[in-house]
């Protein structure tokens, strides 16, 4: 892939290849998961109340919220996977081989976008390109409808289904997850120097830890050392309602979750 390739993917389709180059300890995630509160709907660490929000997820993909364009919406039924296989040039019935050395970089880069969504943003159902996955795609590349809001309002499905079970492992947004909570937890000494979400995420030296020690970890974490403000958030107009309601629906791919951003001021002063 050129440069001139690459940047033309960032610009259409945020950072999301970014994600390829971050490896995720799932041990992590799974103890995170012990600690989200059904009611609040917040991860309630020792002392911490946090929760993802739409700036941060923004800002970690560069994909901003635009007034001119909506939002993803399932409306009720997922689209064929025959209009995706036409949307990347793919032919019914067909196998696909991707030919680079015919400068088809167009198709190319929805091919690849489409594998991201469906290993990075939504990543369901193992070994296949989940149906969900496909209809916030079409609707991004179709109808430029965001997906930001999609991927916070299923970020809490996992960790709901993780806590009310006991056990299990969050497979959904598990990279947007690791990098907001391993920011705020273990950025304190990077303040300046971690201007990018995810290229500068290597500077946090992550630990490789068994779910025990986790536990340990997270359970004794001391608030004098939690980075509140991630040191690549900027402040900005922040979203804490919808109308008259006093929190903001979010509805993902799989179902509609109350974010109430409030809990989150610390995090976006």
């Amino acid at each position: 892939m050129t440069k001139e390739v690459h940047s033309n993917f960032q610009k259409k389709y945020g950072q999301i290849m970014d994600f390829l180059l971050i490896s995720v300890e799932t041990h992590m995630l799974s103890v995170l998961a012990q600690y989200w509160n059904s009611y609040f709907r917040c991860f309630e660490l020792s002392h911490l109340d946090l929760v993802p929000t739409i700036e941060e997820y923004e800002m970690i993909l560069r994909l901003p919220l635009k007034e001119e364009a909506d939002d993803y919406l399932y409306e009720g039924n997922y689209l064929s996977r025959g209009k995706i296989a036409g949307l990347i040039g793919l032919s019914s019935g067909r196998s696909y081989d991707i030919s680079t050395e015919k400068g088809d970089w167009e198709h190319f880069n929805k091919t690849l976008a489409l594998l991201i969504y469906r290993l990075i943003l939504f990543p369901f159902t193992m070994g296949l390109i989940d149906l969900a996955a496909m209809d916030v795609f079409f609707a991004y590349e179709t109808q430029k409808r965001n997906p930001i809001p999609a991927i916070l309002g299923d970020s809490p499905l996992f960790p709901e289904v993780c806590h009310q079970k006991k056990r299990g492992m969050l497979r959904c947004c598990n990279h947007f997850l690791y990098v907001w909570i391993m920011t705020h937890l273990y950025a304190s000494n990077h303040m300046g120097y971690m201007l990018d979400p995810l290229r500068s995420f290597h500077r946090i030296l992550v630990k490789k830890l068994e779910a025990t020690e986790w536990k340990r970890d997270l359970s004794t974490f001391e608030v004098d050392h939690f980075t509140w403000v991630c040191p690549w958030y900027h402040p900005r107009n922040t979203i804490f309602s919808c109308g008259s309601f006093l929190n903001v629906p979010l509805i993902g791919s799989r179902g509609c979750v109350a974010y109430t951003p409030t809990i989150a001021l610390r995090q976006l002063k």
